[in-house]
């Protein structure tokens, strides 16, 4: 690509200056590069540490210093030689030639852009293709609470999401599909029964699955279900890369172990978990100090 005389300049000038020399519009074309991106300008973060660490897998750290640039951006209106070098890196470009795609009519479109905000390459999914261990907090009457086990398989391939089947119910003794979709930072698994309409599905959240990588420490989400006599609810979920120690046999969990779950749920999210305890039956909860060290202990099972 030919760069004009124009842009040349302004290169040069952005490379004896801190901050790259753009109009208004140039950068308001250049923030929407970011802002369109799914996952909005954290999601681009991710595609910049991505692309400049190949390799590694925890890049938390990473993320969050290239999301900081470029909110850094937005909020002065103005962008480093050095952020915007590392944007045109990640879309495959050299500066001159980003900077010449801003001075047109439109901004370059980023890789892999998708029309939908949920995840399909697969260079991102397969690295949750694993058995996971899901936990549901559960109520038979006023008094009956309890928590429900359930294995799920995702090893299956299928593109674009992750599918298996599971058992399910308190004995295990049903079959369930699994579907799992990464939207953003979330994972939404979808349970859809496997006896036609006898059962009704439930969804299964988790917030901030991809925040954080995916271990034995688990993830804190919550579920929607309808039950076969058409009556909706919602419950606490735990989902862990290894089984939650003392698990017994799919389905509903002793009640040592129920305690402990509950427990553990309340610890890793603390007052946000409120609204769900208070449907059935709990005191509000505030998380105690060394919230951390309960949690390892509880998983070492001491």
């Amino acid at each position: 690509m030919a760069n004009s005389a124009k842009t040349k300049q302004k290169i040069r000038k952005s490379r004896r200056l801190p901050c790259v020399d753009l109009q208004p519009n140039e950068f308001q074309r250049l923030k929407k590069i970011w802002t369109n991106y799914r996952g909005g300008h954290r999601g681009f973060a991710r595609l910049m540490a991505r692309k400049e660490n190949p390799g590694i897998k925890d890049l938390s750290a990473q993320i969050e210093a290239k999301a900081k640039c470029l909110l850094r951006a937005e909020e002065k209106k103005r962008i480093s030689t050095v952020t915007f070098g590392n944007v045109a890196d990640a879309l495959g470009l050299e500066p001159e030639q980003l900077l010449e795609k801003l001075s047109g009519s439109t901004a370059p479109i980023p890789p892999a852009m998708q029309q939908f905000p949920w995840i399909a390459e697969e260079e991102v999914i397969k690295q949750y293709r694993a058995e996971f261990h899901h936990y549901h907090f559960a109520r038979r009457d006023i008094s009956d609470l309890f928590w429900v086990y359930t294995p799920i398989d995702f090893t299956a391939p299928r593109p674009g999401f992750l599918y298996g089947s599971t058992p399910f119910g308190l004995h295990g003794k049903f079959r369930n599909t699994a579907y799992g979709y990464l939207f953003r930072e979330m994972l939404l698994m979808i349970m859809k029964s496997e006896e036609g309409t006898k059962r009704m599905e439930s969804i299964h959240i988790y917030y901030e699955f991809r925040i954080q990588p995916f271990g034995s420490s688990g993830n804190f989400g919550v579920v929607f279900s309808e039950n076969t006599d058409g009556t909706k609810g919602v419950a606490g979920s735990l989902l862990f890369a290894n089984p939650f120690p003392g698990t017994g046999q799919p389905g509903r969990q002793d009640s040592a172990l129920c305690d402990r779950l509950t427990e553990y749920w309340r610890l890793m999210d603390g007052p946000r978990a409120n609204r769900i305890l208070r449907l059935f039956g709990y005191e509000d909860y505030e998380r105690p100090e060394g919230h951390d060290a309960k949690m390892e202990a509880i998983l070492k099972g001491t």
